[in-house]
């Protein structure tokens, strides 16, 4: 059936996309000069022995006529990431990268051309493509591309006839990103960040052999010849049969040198073979295709990205902070043309990317312009097919704020653990018992090839990264610093890569303050007119984590003292002379900076509501379109009144086509205008009161007055038919304007959600195209619920029995109503933790006017489970209880949802789509002994949903028990190393 609106109090006209275009590569503003001096470098290209470019953050640039004796900056015009560079003569070349779209999993891809050596490059228009990794051109036409794979493009292959003017997809190798490549004479050999190896031609990608668990998103490939070729990542391996077997390549010496280094990069020309990465002060060298292996010295110890060689004795090497090394000798000797002497004067190690303190990292490196490096110490969070890779993303955000990242992937520890750090310990000693020792030698041999003066960690808690995995971080970085210092820690590092100790100045922590006092904030601004705050505002959008709001001080690693405060400067007290290795040329501003972001919005938060508020953003930013666009759209996902963001948000996306955030902005209207709850929400809002409820045998804290009957005025009935129209004309002209985006699969599963009502098989056609990309889960999920013939009759499902009596809600669950329920077992992360435990149980029951829910949950070790001292208030923090969790996703689009959670007191809080202004009126009772706490629930279906679904229908639901410091157990149990979906899967109402 098709649902109309009588009574819309919030519709909109969605005409304004009228005038959208492709997203232009747009910064919120251009980047400092030293940025780009000192930029990491990830490609490098000659065409002969003299005309050479290498590309890399920042939209760097750097070209030399006579063999990297004098390197020059060449204008890209662009500030994103350069991965790729190649050019067919002096003349004729291509450089390609891309950028993260804040607030989306998703990327835009970026190519320059040139044809007059880089003296003018010129970014190519209405390109729709991801984030591009690798670029080749035969010739001045004809070219391929390769990148990350998304939900419009699943190969990430293109081809191009035309100079790169247009670019088509290839077919083949699908759901992986291409993260290293190796091209010749117009074909190539790709390698995933899944360990998939491809060949790729003009035509198509085949795969090759089965993928190695052995290779990652950091693995490199070479070829030598169409049958020959080097794959590898901790241990190189060489296939010479087409990568249909691989084997182990030769002996080196010293024995195991390459399993101490991270290698990052390899290339064959003829029988020698070169392998770099970091340290970067030692690069292996082989003279007979890789069978014996020596180890030669660079004069640089920052980490190598990538080799070049144009014969087989001329080659280069780019890195870490602009490094370039040459060698003339075969690589038999290396002399440093530019870079490699600049050191870190921050090193910040996380267990997990929610614990970085982004606003200090933004003024330390921005604003006082210290050079900072980020180490990441967990990465078992695997990456979403046809998204922008984790490490990626990360790596983007930290360099809009002028730092640096890396992840240590071979610490698999899963961010969710939430253990004690004694006992998380003891968990890696049982199962990993090299992993601590590894890791603790690996930020050894960072700390001494970066050399920072200050390190820095965190155990502020985010709630989510565990306590236990928090401070387990921070003591393994604590005895990092102790063993860079120490002549008798690790001593292979100064044999082998000629490391010398490093004594780290001052090792801090970030902190919760006790008192809990706000951190005190700094004034000052960037030279780029920008405050840390918005710096690191923008940072976190891109990395998708949000501000933990916790006030937070700085400690001493080694103190667990809580009155040991030394404040929020890492750097007082210590001198780092501006213009030193660890800190950039002090930049002298030409023009004053304009006025900081947050006072803006502060000033503008206080104007008048609508248009009259718009417009004020705009006098505020004074011409600054980018700054006016980040203030109209913070106002918007700050607003609370449903029909001013509404109104906010469009106008945004009217004024701003081109700001970096508008696909953010359109994701976040089609989430708004698909969501049954958000139009159910608004609906009772304006004045449409539920019917009186009473539970015959409720014990409730505050009994509800029961209203006298009303007696209807006229025969005119308020009836709630939502009009979907404005939603399908919104995702209409994205689909005809942004394609890249309507491809995504979340805007395919809201479009789905809204075609099911009057035309199932358009939404079964729409779901089998998303079912290929990132959320397959869902959408084979709603094939299997509308029965298509391509379904996998593995649906989740849970039964919702009705039943026709109601539970007398006590929190004793021997009622008749939970007799009869179906109660399920939820899973925990690792069952050998819980000490062989019964297993928590839960249950949904419902009637004509309730939906009943309850959990019997063995109490968990190590949790304090006090009773309550005070009257349960609304919307309590459960953050630190044991608490089960629930969401309803009413219409299934799986972007909106209904959210609850209930601890062993019997508290609560509520909230939709995480704002939490709804306030439903339901009930609660708990009991508790010794073993056990119980939770019975009456939720009036009213509060949830319209009668059409109500009876007969299905909800996507999630489920989950949390238990702080230990465990999260859950409905479906999540798979090893993956995030478990937001929605686990449906539950059926009888």
């Amino acid at each position: 059936m098709m649902l109309r609106s009588r009574k819309n109090t919030a519709a909109l006209s969605f005409c304004f996309i009228l005038s959208l275009s492709v997203c232009k590569n747009v910064s919120a503003q251009d980047v400092l000069p030293s940025w780009r001096d000192d930029a990491d470098l990830h490609a490098i290209t000659f065409v002969d022995d003299e005309f050479g470019w290498a590309v890399g953050d920042h939209g760097t640039i750097w070209h030399t006529q006579n063999g990297g004796e004098i390197w020059r900056l060449q204008q890209s015009n662009v500030v994103c990431p350069l991965s790729t560079v190649h050019f067919v003569d002096r003349q004729h070349g291509w450089a390609a990268g891309g950028e993260a779209i804040p607030l989306t999993h998703s990327s835009k891809g970026t190519i320059l051309h040139t044809s007059d050596g880089g003296q003018n490059w010129k970014e190519i228009d209405g390109l729709l493509l991801p984030w591009i990794t690798g670029i080749h051109f035969s010739d001045s036409k004809s070219g391929l591309a390769v990148g990350e794979s998304s939900a419009m493009y699943p190969t990430g292959a293109w081809s191009t006839n035309d100079g790169g003017r247009t670019w088509s997809r290839l077919s083949g190798v699908s759901g992986t990103h291409w993260v290293d490549h190796d091209f010749d004479r117009g074909s190539g050999v790709l390698i995933g960040h899944d360990g998939r190896v491809a060949r790729i031609t003009k035509h198509r990608t085949s795969e090759l052999g089965e993928q190695s668990d052995a290779w990652n998103h950091q693995s490199f490939v070479t070829m030598v010849n169409a049958k020959i070729f080097f794959a590898g990542q901790t241990t190189p391996t060489l296939t010479v049969d087409g990568g249909q077997n691989w084997q182990r390549i030769g002996s080196f010496s010293p024995v195991g040198i390459e399993q101490r280094m991270q290698l990052r990069t390899m290339q064959c020309v003829e029988e020698n073979c070169w392998l770099a990465g970091a340290p970067g002060n030692r690069i292996l060298l082989s003279h007979d295709h890789g069978r014996n292996w020596q180890s030669v010295v660079a004069p640089s110890n920052l980490p190598i990205e990538r080799l070049y060689f144009t014969n087989r004795s001329k080659g280069w090497a780019v890195g870490a902070r602009g490094t370039i090394l040459s060698t003339k000798d075969s690589g038999l000797t290396w002399k440093r043309q530019r870079g490699g002497l600049r050191r870190y004067a921050m090193l910040g190690v996380f267990a997990d990317e929610r614990d970085i303190p982004w606003n200090l990292v933004s003024h330390t490196s921005a604003v006082d312009e210290h050079r900072v490096h980020i180490v990441l110490v967990t990465n078992a969070r695997k990456q979403d097919m046809g998204r922008t890779r984790f490490e990626q993303r990360l790596q983007y955000a930290a360099m809009r704020v002028g730092a640096t990242l890396e992840v240590l992937t071979r610490a698999e520890i899963d961010p969710q653990t939430d253990l004690p750090a004694g006992e998380l310990i003891g968990q890696w000693q049982t199962q990993k018992p090299d992993a601590v020792d590894w890791l603790s030698e690996r930020l050894t041999q960072i700390i001494r090839t970066r050399n920072p003066d200050v390190v820095l960690s965190s155990d502020i808690g985010n709630g989510r990264t565990g306590e236990g995995l928090q401070r387990l971080t921070c003591q393994i970085v604590t005895d990092a610093c102790d063993y860079a210092a120490s002549d008798q820690a690790f001593p292979n590092q100064f044999r082998e890569f000629g490391l010398s100790v490093w004594n780290v100045t001052r090792a801090v922590k970030c902190s919760a303050k006790v008192d809990g006092t706000q951190t005190v904030k700094s004034k000052r601004v960037s030279p780029l007119g920008r405050s840390a705050e918005e710096l690191a505002s923008y940072a976190r959008r891109i990395a998708g984590v949000s501000d933990s709001g916790i006030s937070w001080t700085l400690r001493s690693l080694r103190d667990s003292d809580h009155d040991s405060d030394v404040g929020s400067n890492p750097f007082a007290g210590l001198v780092v002379e501006y213009g030193s290795a660890a800190r950039r040329p002090r930049t002298q501003l030409d023009r004053a900076p304009s006025s900081t972001f947050r006072r803006s919005l502060a000033v503008a938060q206080m104007s008048e509501k609508g248009i009259a508020r718009v417009e004020k953003t705009e006098r505020l930013a004074d011409g600054d379109a980018d700054l006016a666009g980040r203030l109209l759209f913070d106002l918007a996902m700050d607003e609370t009144d449903a029909d001013e963001k509404d109104l906010l948000l469009s106008q945004f996306a009217a004024r701003h086509v081109a700001h970096p955030l508008m696909d953010a902005a359109l994701h976040e209207l089609v989430r708004r205008h698909t969501s049954l709850e958000e139009k159910w929400n608004r609906y009772r809002e304006n004045g449409k009161s539920p019917a009186p409820i009473a539970l015959a045998n409720a014990i409730v804290e505050e009994p509800t007055e029961q209203p006298d009957s009303v007696q209807l005025a006229s025969a005119e009935v308020d009836v709630f038919e939502p009009d979907w129209n404005p939603s399908l004309k919104l995702l209409q002209e994205i689909k005809s304007k942004r394609p890249m985006l309507y491809a995504e699969p979340e805007i395919a599963l809201a479009l789905a959600s809204v075609q099911r009502l009057d035309q199932p098989k358009g939404a079964n056609a729409i779901l089998e195209r998303a079912k290929r990309s990132a959320s397959n889960r869902y959408a084979q999920l709603e094939l299997d619920l509308a029965g298509s013939e391509n379904a996998s009759q593995t649906l989740a499902a849970w039964s919702c029995k009705a039943s026709k009596q109601k539970p007398h809600l006590d929190g004793d669950l021997s009622d008749a109503v939970w007799q009869s329920a179906e109660f399920k077992p939820l899973h925990a992360p690792n069952p050998a933790n819980g000490g062989g435990q019964p297993p928590t149980l839960v249950a949904f029951a419902k009637d004509t006017e309730y939906l009943y829910f309850a959990a019997h949950c063995p109490k968990r070790p190590t949790i304090e489970y006090s009773p309550p001292r005070r009257k349960r208030p609304r919307d309590a923090d459960l953050s630190k209880r044991d608490r089960m969790e629930l969401r309803f996703d009413i219409n299934r689009d799986y972007r909106s949802w209904w959210s609850l959670g209930f601890d062993h007191r019997g508290w609560t809080r509520d909230a939709i789509n995480d704002d939490p202004t709804w306030d439903p009126k339901y009930f609660v009772a708990s009991q508790s002994n010794t073993e056990i706490w119980t939770i019975e629930v009456a939720i009036p279906l009213e509060e949830l949903a319209p009668s059409e679904y109500r009876s007969s229908a299905y909800w996507s639901v999630d489920i989950k028990r949390v238990v702080p410091k230990l465990q999260v157990e859950r409905w479906i149990p999540a798979h090893k190393g993956q995030n478990p979906p937001d929605l686990q899967g449906v539950m059926h109402l009888e």
